[in-house]
C-alpha cells in the first residue's frame, strides 16, 4: 500500500498533456480514504490528504497525515531542470531524488471509457478503467478525469517514468485495490490562483543531499 500511495501521487502529476487543452495552474487538495481488509490496523501509517500545487511546469506534492507524511515529507519538481527534491522540514534538508532510469520491465497501460460520469468540484469527470500490464502482471485502477484541463507532463527526471494515466484530461478521483485494501483519492477543493513560488525551491537555510533509496 506504501507503493500505491507513492505511485498514485506520481500518477496524478504525470498525466500527459494533450493539444488544445488548458494546462492547470493552482492547487488541488485531495482527500485520501482507505477501507477493506487491514485498513484499521493501517490508520496510524496512512495519510488522509494530498496537496498538489502547480506553477507553470513546476509541481509540488505534499502527502499529509500519518507516518507517511514523516516518511515522504514534501516533494517538488522543477520543470525546467527536471530536478526533484524531497523536503524534510524536521531535518532541514532537501534530498535530491535520482533521475529516472530506463525501464527494465516491459509495461503497457490502457484506458477504457466506462459509463459513469461524476461532478467533482464543479467539473464533469468521466470514469475510465486503467489497466497496466508489467511483465505479465496486471494491475487495475479507476480514474475519473475532467477534460477541462490537464496537468503539465514531466519530461525528464523526478516524476517522469512512473505510471501514466492514458485517459484524456486530468484525474480528480482515483480508486485502486491492493491486497484486499481499497484506497481512494478524491479532489475536495480546487484553487486556480498561482501558488507561492517558494514551494518550488529549496527553502533557505536547508542543506541538500542525495536521496539514497
Amino acid at each position: 500500500m506504501y507503493k500505491s500511495i507513492f505511485t498514485i501521487g506520481f500518477f496524478l502529476i504525470a498525466s500527459v498533456a494533450m493539444m488544445g487543452q488548458k494546462t492547470f495552474q493552482g492547487t488541488i487538495n485531495y482527500k485520501i480514504s482507505v477501507s477493506g481488509e487491514g485498513a484499521e490496523g493501517m490508520e496510524a501509517f496512512m495519510p488522509n490528504a494530498m496537496e498538489i500545487a502547480i506553477l507553470k511546469k513546476d509541481i509540488s506534492v505534499h502527502i499529509k497525515g500519518g507516518m507517511m507524511e514523516m516518511l515522504l515529507g514534501r516533494i517538488f519538481t522543477q520543470g525546467k531542470s527536471g530536478k526533484s527534491y524531497m523536503v524534510k522540514d524536521s531535518e532541514k534538508t532537501a534530498y535530491e531524488m535520482p533521475a529516472d532510469k530506463p525501464e527494465e520491465k516491459t509495461s503497457t497501460t490502457t484506458a477504457t471509457k466506462e459509463d459513469e460520469v461524476l461532478t467533482i468540484c464543479g467539473y464533469r469527470c468521466q470514469k475510465y478503467k486503467i489497466v497496466t500490464l508489467t511483465d505479465g502482471e496486471e494491475s487495475i485502477s479507476y480514474s475519473w478525469n475532467t477534460e477541462d484541463f490537464v496537468f503539465p507532463s514531466a519530461q525528464k527526471g523526478g516524476f517522469s517514468g512512473y505510471l501514466q494515466n492514458k485517459a484524456p484530461g486530468a484525474p480528480l478521483k482515483i480508486e485502486v485495490q491492493q491486497n484486499g485494501m481499497n484506497m481512494a483519492f478524491v479532489a475536495e477543493t480546487i484553487n486556480t490562483q498561482k501558488p507561492n513560488k517558494n514551494l518550488f525551491v529549496v527553502p533557505k537555510g536547508y542543506k541538500t543531499a542525495p536521496l539514497e533509496l
